[in-house]
Order: C-alpha cells, then sequence, then structure tokens
C-alpha cells in the first residue's frame, strides 16, 4: 500500500513503486465538500487527470493496482452533516463515474484537527 499526492505524480514516484510490488495506491486527499449552490461535491486536492494517465500508463505494463481516494487526513474538513452517508457516497459515484470510474473504491481517512 502507498499514498500518492500531485507531487507524487509531478516526481513520477508512483509508477516506479508499483513496479516494484505496491498493488494498491491511495490518493491523498479529496473533500467532501458543498459547491456554491450548497450541493454536495468531491475536491480533490490532486490531478485527476493525472492520476488517470499514471493508470492508463500502468495498465499497458499489465500492472492494475487498486486506486482508491482518501476522504480526509489530518485538519482535513469533515463531511457535512446536513447530507446523509448515503447520499455522501452517491456524491462520490457520481463524481467517479464522471471521471472515467478512475478509482475503485475510497479510504476514510478522518483524523484530528488542530483548531478542534
Amino acid at each position: 500500500v502507498g499514498y500518492a499526492t500531485s507531487r507524487s505524480l509531478r516526481e513520477d514516484k508512483v509508477a516506479p513503486a508499483v513496479r516494484h510490488g505496491v498493488n494498491v495506491v491511495i490518493w491523498s486527499f479529496a473533500h467532501l465538500d458543498r459547491d456554491e449552490h450548497d450541493a454536495p461535491i468531491v475536491r480533490p486536492t490532486f490531478d485527476v487527470d493525472a492520476v488517470r494517465e499514471t493508470k492508463a500508463r500502468l495498465e499497458k505494463e499489465g500492472l492494475r493496482p487498486a486506486n482508491l481516494v482518501a476522504f480526509g487526513g489530518w485538519n482535513g474538513p469533515h463531511p457535512d452533516t446536513r447530507s446523509t452517508g448515503a447520499e455522501w457516497f452517491d456524491c462520490w459515484r457520481a463524481w467517479n463515474a464522471e471521471h472515467g470510474d478512475v478509482f475503485d473504491g475510497i479510504d476514510i481517512d478522518y483524523e484530528g484537527h488542530d483548531d478542534a
């Protein structure tokens, strides 16, 4: 298992790690948020297009690690409770479909907050 960020993509660290045996890549982080109309949305902190390109490149080599998106992290915002867990999941599923189902699942990584 390896966590990856936009920096990991810029420095091309993900593909070599997968070639050396990493079979689960967890992309950090995304946040469950609300848009300007108060609708639930997913806000990634990484470049989803670059994730898709890395995934495609690895698949051409016959490498198919599981790709998860991590929500949360230290100081990361927690989901707004005006939406249910099922509504947030539907939001993520629709967002993932809009991006070509690049992710195989999610990693819930909600942690503490320095301002709590």
